[in-house]
């Protein structure tokens, strides 16, 4: 196993790889603008994708490298509310909004390219969770977005997501 750091622009891009066979999945963040720190942490079955924002917005886009995306692709965005989340594949586009109560559940708004509202039945909802620092389901911390399965269906090897911190 290997601790890889690169510093590129203000960016700073921290992986854990676990070495396995040629056909684990591989991603790297290839483009970004407006955030801080982005740290990828992979295993043969998942990925986890770290990003801090320090304005509040802005975007990055995650190539996929090896053969196949992860089965879980988990996107762990550091922000204190999450007013608007893009989506970009080859072949989809949503859009999210968490609206969280005071008691930090989380009510989604998706909507598709056309911006229909999609039903909770759609293959294309994420399940987005609100944690506090701690780790713990609760208000302040970040929100964890596993990407849905029609996003990288298509195995073009590229996402795009757009952010927008309702706080910033």
């Amino acid at each position: 196993m290997k601790w890889i750091q690169i510093g590129m622009a203000g960016v700073v891009l921290t992986g854990f790889l676990a070495t396995a066979a040629a056909t684990e999945p591989n991603v790297a963040v290839v483009d970004c603008h407006n955030a801080d720190v982005k740290t990828i942490i992979a295993s043969k079955k998942a990925i986890r994708v770290e990003i801090h924002s320090r304005t509040g917005i802005g975007r990055a886009t995650l190539r996929r490298s090896g053969c196949q995306w992860p089965e879980s692709l988990t996107l762990r965005l550091h922000l204190r509310g999450l007013e608007s989340l893009q989506l970009t594949s080859d072949e989809h586009q949503i859009r999210v909004e968490a609206i969280c109560d005071r008691a930090g559940e989380v009510q989604l708004l998706v909507e598709d390219k056309a911006g229909n509202a999609l039903p909770a039945t759609s293959p294309l909802r994420p399940n987005v969770t609100r944690y506090d620092s701690a780790g713990n389901a609760n208000p302040i911390g970040y929100f964890d977005v596993l990407v849905p399965a029609p996003l990288l269906a298509s195995n073009q090897g590229r996402l795009e997501i757009r952010w927008i911190d309702f706080f910033r």
